[in-house]
């Protein structure tokens, strides 16, 4: 029963703070954005970054959908990063110079030159194949939200995407993730359910600690109680 407890309260107690976590993130990006999103350019966005308001549709842009990094776990994606260039830069337009330039019969993966430095870099948390880049690639607009106030890019993905962009300061680089705002009901949600689980937690705690507290007394009674037919001290 103890090793039961002990197991299911730390559990409690983490998932408490991780909804707490989430409440805080939501939160930030509530106080971050407005529900009606603003429309930038990629160039705009790499340039100025999105102000006042973090809710953005961004138009003009070209995805580097064939040098990307993706997460995985057990072989199963989660989620992408992937650079955007704008549209019409010069980085887009060596890319445009280096298919026009493939023979009209070329097949499977080609690798277009790759630019040194980006300024913006899309996150596709719903990212389940290369299909689903392909797809964001091909779209005119995506909207989502620049969530440099609550993320960073993690050191992983950083160095993967440092062997190939090479001059790209990763701390200046505006993080675009497409997804949803999230309501003004969103912290407030994450954070009830964070006290609760976190109340359970604790419950669980304090239920563990006095099953310990009566299995220690009644290990001391039995040591101080002499055994039957043994003389008195």
């Amino acid at each position: 029963m103890l090793a039961w407890l002990r197991s299911w309260w730390l559990m409690l107690v983490l998932g408490g703070c991780a909804l707490f976590f989430l409440a805080w993130r939501e939160w930030r990006l509530v106080s971050a954005s407005q529900s009606e999103p603003q429309v930038m350019s990629c160039a705009e966005l790499g340039e100025k970054g999105p102000g006042s308001n973090a809710h953005v549709r961004m138009t003009d842009f070209m995805l580097c959908d064939w040098n990307y990094v993706y997460e995985s776990r057990r072989d199963r994606w989660r989620g992408a990063w992937v650079p955007a260039i704008p549209l019409d830069g010069p980085d887009a337009d060596a890319v445009r110079a280096y298919i026009a330039a493939l023979p009209k019969d070329t097949r499977g993966e080609i690798h277009p030159p790759t630019p040194a430095t980006i300024r913006v870099l899309v996150e596709l948390p719903d990212a389940r194949s290369t299909t689903d880049v392909e797809n964001a690639a091909a779209a005119d607009v995506l909207q989502g939200l620049v969530v440099n106030s609550v993320a960073s890019v993690d050191k992983k993905t950083r160095d993967l995407l440092r062997t190939s962009y090479k001059s790209t300061d990763f701390d200046a680089v505006w993080i675009f993730e497409r997804r949803d705002r999230p309501g003004a009901g969103a912290p407030i949600g994450y954070g009830a359910a964070g006290t609760a689980v976190l109340g359970l937690g604790v419950l669980f705690f304090r239920q563990r600690s006095a099953q310990r507290r009566r299995a220690a007394e009644a290990a001391s009674a039995a040591a101080a109680t002499p055994p039957a037919g043994a003389p008195p001290p």
